[in-house]
């Protein structure tokens, strides 16, 4: 079936309505020929990035003869479908994690079809397992993005995830990735599935800390404490506070404040990497209220707060403070530099990222 979904290209997120008619060719069943009329489908897709997804149900009527007394007999027959497509997908390269097997009907002759999703469910218990045998600041999160589709009584051909591995050292993080890859490609071996080996879309180096840099963070962030908040500002950080993990916390503002350099962030970012070109320290500021969660609702919407703008507008003055005492005292510059180029080793910056693709 040829469908044009320029229109998704041009209004992406956009859903349009779209319908079909097939010609399916006689199957044997069990033995028996089943015919089907004429094959509708109808649904909508939409486009997100290069991603189009279609939803919908098929319909036809199935008809053969009476196993018992041989006369005719038929049954409707409706199929809910929901199924990704990608703009140039390369079987052998993709973004996620994809498992590509063989649809079959689930009452009709399962045993010729091979269930991608079953790849997919025995990837992520093989992590869970995986989990015993890493450092414990090493984190593996997966998030299932297409489970071949909604209807049960199919064998889904095809089942897709993303995961993401964290680890303090950009090193071990490489190897317990590859340790991932065999997860799966053993999942797709255990249940003759074809696993479409993924590519690398983000990968960010860890963190190349300065203590003298972080000295002077520290030095500019004392006189601006502690931070005061306008009775309104609490009063909104109240409400929210009753959203997140510790409703019953004393305060809805985190007013500590943590001098220990050395106390991991947690978390990801392209910062790491500029830390091994300049020496980089962080000002990390109250944002959100006590209990938020990180990428979470509650942290989005208190975020374009004043009270988080108070938060922000401290950060700003404490690295200006740090500009201009590496700018008045060339004795704390040449500090922070020989210290960024003792961490270093002599060291070369060499990106994780494949070098062989273009992005953007």
């Amino acid at each position: 079936m040829e469908l044009d979904v320029s229109q998704g290209f041009v209004h992406p997120a956009t859903a349009f309505p779209f319908q079909a008619e097939l010609t399916l060719e006689a199957q044997d069943v069990g033995g028996e020929t089943v015919t089907f009329d004429p094959v509708t489908l109808e649904g909508s897709y939409f486009v997100v990035d290069d991603t189009v997804r279609l939803e919908g149900r098929l319909t036809t009527m199935a008809r053969a003869a009476c196993a018992v007394c041989l006369a005719p007999a038929e049954k409707a027959v409706e199929i809910d479908f929901d199924e990704t497509f990608r703009k140039d997908a390369n079987e052998t390269e993709d973004e996620c994690f994809r498992f590509e097997g063989k649809a079959e009907h689930a009452s009709g002759e399962p045993w010729n079809g091979r269930r991608a999703l079953d790849a997919l469910e025995l990837t992520c218990t093989g992590v869970q397992y995986l989990r015993e045998h890493m450092l414990p600041t090493a984190r593996i999160h997966y998030s299932i993005l297409n489970t071949g589709g909604a209807a049960p009584n199919v064998v889904q051909h095809t089942a897709e995830a993303q995961f993401v591995v964290r680890a303090a050292k950009a090193d071990y993080m490489e190897e317990l990735y590859e340790r991932v890859l065999k997860v799966a490609r053993g999942a797709a071996m255990m249940t003759e599935t074809t696993f479409c080996e993924p590519y690398i879309v983000s990968a960010y180096k860890d963190f190349v800390s300065n203590d003298a840099m972080d000295d002077l963070i520290i030095e500019n962030f004392r006189p601006l404490l502690p931070i005061e908040y306008t009775p309104e500002e609490l009063e909104y950080a109240e409400v929210f506070k009753k959203c997140g993990t510790t409703p019953d916390a004393p305060t809805p503002i985190d007013y500590s404040f943590n001098e220990d350099k050395r106390k991991p962030a947690r978390g990801s970012t392209d910062v790491a990497d500029v830390s091994y070109v300049t020496p980089i320290s962080q000002a990390r500021v109250c944002c959100a209220t006590i209990g938020s969660v990180g990428h979470g609702w509650t942290t989005t919407v208190v975020g374009k707060s004043a009270l988080a703008h108070r938060g922000m507008h401290t950060a700003a003055k404490v690295l200006g403070g740090v500009l201009i005492d590496l700018y008045e005292k060339p004795e704390a510059l040449k500090k922070v530099r020989d210290e960024f180029e003792a961490a270093l080793g002599g060291r070369k910056y060499q990106t994780i990222m494949p070098t062989d693709r273009k992005f953007g």
